[in-house]
């Protein structure tokens, strides 16, 4: 349970002359009351000019004022009538334990922003409610921006818009929940490039269990996906003529008959061609001239089929 001070005194022992360099009707000597308070410092509480920080006691004041010749009623005096102070109240609590936590959270802050920067990722921390408050340098090398261009709600201009929605909408899930965040979209590099990347955040809780920072990166797998997409599309392409090879036929063979049996409306209709003496060529004119042949030929017959209809090698070249 936290612990509070509470006391007061009059104007009398106030000294309620108000100093014009106060501003905030603040008595410039310390008043004795609070030398009881903190007598074992009473240095550092008199040079704390405006009672701020006494020691490790935080202090609020509550002044008591009248205007000449009226009752005390501080909710109904205007502020340019207020003429002398009549009384003080003030209520101290103990916050070692907060300026302990505050130096912690500092010093974790610290070493979080020395880790990112130094490593290769864009680097990114935001508050509790999901707001971005720092990024690192690489970062806004990346994107050719300042920090005060990305952080808060900036970096949304650097998401494709095709990918925005589905991002706010993860990431407005993991804030509300605690789960960890991770997702794809394309970023729009400094040179107008987009680029795809991973996005990955956990959040950092305080000892009763309460978000208090998410720390976050995001990781270039642009070439990655792209490497991902060629062995994709030739394990399902013939590499000499670029057409789907004869698992991919079967594949859309099979959709095509499954069609048909489901919808009495639908056709399907197979043809199979075949090139006589195709070795004859290959022998005497060279392997060279017979792959050339194989890619005129898969050409022709691309630009003579409708769309969605598939062209493809069945045999050997």
């Amino acid at each position: 349970m936290e612990e509070r001070l509470v006391f007061g005194y009059g104007a009398r022992r106030a000294d309620a002359q108000v100093p014009a360099s106060a501003g905030r009707g603040v008595p410039e000597r310390t008043p004795p009351a609070i030398e009881h308070v903190v007598a074992e410092d009473p240095r550092r509480t008199r040079e704390t000019s405006d009672w701020g920080y006494l020691g490790l006691l935080a202090f609020t004041a509550v002044l008591y004022m009248r205007p000449q010749d009226q009752l005390p009623g501080l909710s109904t005096i205007p502020f340019a009538e207020i003429t002398a102070i009549i009384g003080l109240v003030c209520m101290a609590r103990d916050i070692t334990e907060r300026r302990r936590q505050d130096g912690l959270l500092k010093e974790s802050e610290l070493r979080y922003r020395q880790l990112g920067e130094g490593i290769f990722h864009q680097v990114g921390r935001a508050g509790p409610a999901g707001k971005l408050d720092y990024v690192n340098g690489r970062t806004m090398e990346y994107f050719n921006r300042s920090s005060a261009g990305l952080i808060g709600e900036e970096w949304k201009d650097v998401v494709h818009p095709d990918d925005l929605d589905e991002c706010l909408r993860r990431w407005s899930r993991s804030v509300e929940t605690g789960e960890f965040y991770e997702t794809e979209f394309r970023l729009r590099r400094h040179d107008g490039v987009y680029r795809w990347h991973t996005a990955r955040a956990n959040c950092g809780r305080d000892e009763t269990g309460n978000i208090v920072k998410w720390f976050g990166t995001n990781t270039d797998v642009d070439d990655q996906k792209q490497s991902e997409a060629k062995l994709n599309y030739f394990a399902k392409h013939d590499p000499l003529t670029d057409l789907p090879n004869r698992a991919e036929f079967m594949r859309h063979l099979k959709m095509a008959i499954d069609r048909a049996d489901s919808n009495v409306m639908t056709r399907v209709a197979v043809l199979f061609l075949d090139l006589d003496r195709f070795k004859v060529i290959n022998d005497s004119l060279g392997h060279l001239v017979g792959d050339e042949l194989l890619r005129q030929i898969a050409e022709r017959l691309q630009k003579h089929v409708r769309p969605g209809d598939v062209v493809a090698p069945l045999g050997g070249h």
